[in-house]
């Protein structure tokens, strides 16, 4: 087998946010809507991270947010031959989510710099409205990806139930629509 080459993020990856003093990292996403998210389903979305060190990882409740959920968030490796989510790099554990608001838990990571993606499962969803600020349909992955010109969106998911922690990634369907997860940059 040969040596593969992972290509260097383009020039607008990665996404940073700055918001008042902290920043935050996320996937590119020209579009960011509201969605409504079903339970026991974990979304993976492609990010290329650099060597820094994050202090959080959050979400946000979508604007007809209602109710109260909880949602696990966390960090998987990306296979280099494949490019998909493969191992667990961190479970960052859970948040009731309560309202169209920020929510996140507090990490203390410094992944190696390369391709990886954050993960979202609603381990349970909120009673009334069950939503969240997602990505649009855009093709992410060949922005974080840019060696597969095209040939995916990018977005995954996987139909799965998840009380205890995460585990490494299983069947995955692509999806053009994933929720939105940031890093705040420590």
């Amino acid at each position: 087998m040969g040596i593969i080459t992972i290509p260097e993020p383009v020039i607008n990856n990665p996404v940073i946010n700055t918001t008042l003093s902290q920043s935050y990292l996320r996937s590119p996403s020209g579009s960011i809507p509201s969605n409504a998210i079903t339970a026991n389903i974990t979304f993976y979305v492609p990010v290329f991270l650099d060597g820094t060190t994050f202090d959080r990882i959050g979400l946000r409740g979508g604007t007809s947010y209602s109710g109260t959920g909880i949602v696990r968030l966390g960090i998987y490796n990306a296979s280099k031959a494949t490019f998909k989510p493969t191992t667990v790099y961190l479970d960052a554990g859970t948040v009731s989510v309560t309202s169209a608001a920020n929510f996140e838990i507090t990490i203390n990571s410094t992944p190696p710099a390369g391709y990886y993606y954050l993960a979202f499962n609603c381990q349970t969803a909120a009673a009334t409205t069950n939503t969240y600020l997602t990505h649009g349909s855009d093709n992410a992955l060949t922005q974080v990806f840019p060696s597969l010109n095209g040939t995916a969106s990018g977005y995954y998911q996987e139909s799965v139930t998840v009380t205890s922690g995460f585990a490494t990634a299983g069947t995955l369907t692509s999806v053009t629509v994933a929720p939105l997860v940031a890093l705040r940059i420590a």
